[in-house]
């Protein structure tokens, strides 16, 4: 017998129409494109500042939240020095929600609140993107010394290192990933 969520829909069914809306395709996380990201916002520019955000399914009911929290976390993406701040802050004040966190896209490293989400995140890390490049570094505090030590805490399975044309990475990232690097066992070649 499957458990109503809400007025005759089941959760599984629930959990299908979450999915659909909350989960991030892996092309679109593993792109090289830092647009890729920024549709929405691009969206509400256009709309006087409105845009339908899928997030938004989670107020239905107690129960959809339960169900689509999971699938709102799975993926997580971080723009910008706000962002990361926020989100550190919602890991502080909830630890559990780290531990959905599978794909972690961070666009710059957004110093000691980039820190505190890549410890948050480290235990159930399994894809991870990182902006390598000067661009990453537009943030104060962009490599910490809490970062590099937290950076090797993670054992992801895939790992997108973004670099610019010339393939040149940003000296401090750089060196704090070629001593979390050798850590990393569960690396798979694609």
């Amino acid at each position: 017998m499957a458990i109503s969520c809400r007025r005759g829909l089941s959760r599984e069914c629930v959990d299908q129409i979450l999915r659909y809306h909350l989960v991030v395709p892996e092309e679109r996380f593993f792109s090289t494109n830092l647009a890729t990201f920024a549709q929405r916002q691009t969206e509400a520019s256009h709309n006087q500042g409105e845009a339908w955000d899928p997030w938004q399914l989670l107020l239905v009911s107690k129960a959809w939240r339960a169900v689509g929290e999971r699938h709102l976390y799975h993926t997580v993406v971080v723009r910008t020095q706000d962002q990361a701040q926020c989100l550190m802050d919602a890991f502080r004040d909830h630890p559990a929600l780290g531990g959905y966190v599978c794909r972690l896209r961070l666009e710059g490293s957004f110093g000691v609140p980039g820190a505190h989400i890549i410890h948050f995140v480290a235990a159930s890390l399994e894809d991870l993107w990182l902006d390598c490049t000067e661009r990453g570094r537009r943030y104060p505090g962009h490599i910490t010394s809490q970062q590099a030590s937290v950076l090797s805490w993670l054992n992801p399975r895939r790992v997108v290192l973004y670099q610019d044309q010339n393939g040149q990475f940003e000296c401090a990232a750089r060196r704090y990933l070629l001593d979390a690097i050798p850590r990393w066992s569960r690396l798979v070649r694609t």
